[in-house]
C-alpha cells in the first residue's frame, strides 16, 4: 500500500466512530505479533502469554535454595529463612501472584539484613 493511501485511511479511522467489524477497528487491535494479513504468529504470542511460568520456577528456585542455605548456615535469622522458603514454595502454587508481588519486598529486606549483619563485627 503507498504511504499516501496508508496515511488516508488512517485519517478516515480517525474520524469516524469504528464499529466491529470495520477496519479501523482491525488496525487498532494489531499487536506486535500480527503479520500483515492479520494472522497472528502463534509461537510468539504463546511465549509473550506463558512467559510467566519459567520465570516464577526461577524465583521459586532461587527463593527456596536461599531459604535451605540460610536454614543450614545461619546466614539468615531463621523466621526470615522460612519466610523465604513460604514465599518461594508459593510461587510454585496458584498463589504465585502473592509471592511474585513479595519478591520486591523480600529483595529489600534480605539486602537490609545481610547489609547490618555484614557491618556488625564478627563474634568469633
Amino acid at each position: 500500500m503507498p504511504a499516501t493511501a496508508r496515511w488516508r485511511s488512517e485519517a478516515r479511522c480517525s474520524q469516524r466512530p469504528p464499529s466491529r467489524w470495520s477496519a479501523c477497528s482491525r488496525a487498532r487491535r494489531r499487536t506486535p505479533h500480527t503479520r500483515a494479513n492479520g494472522a497472528r504468529d502463534p509461537t510468539l504470542s504463546q511465549l509473550h502469554s506463558y512467559d510467566w511460568l519459567a520465570r516464577n520456577a526461577a524465583f521459586a528456585a532461587v527463593l527456596l535454595a536461599t531459604g535451605l542455605g540460610a536454614l543450614q548456615n545461619g546466614a539468615l535469622p531463621a523466621p526470615l529463612a522460612w519466610l523465604t522458603l513460604v514465599i518461594g514454595a508459593s510461587l510454585l502454587t496458584p498463589l504465585g501472584l502473592v509471592g511474585f508481588l513479595l519478591l520486591p519486598l523480600w529483595l529489600i529486606v534480605v539486602g537490609l539484613v545481610l547489609t547490618v549483619r555484614r557491618d556488625r563485627p564478627s563474634t568469633e
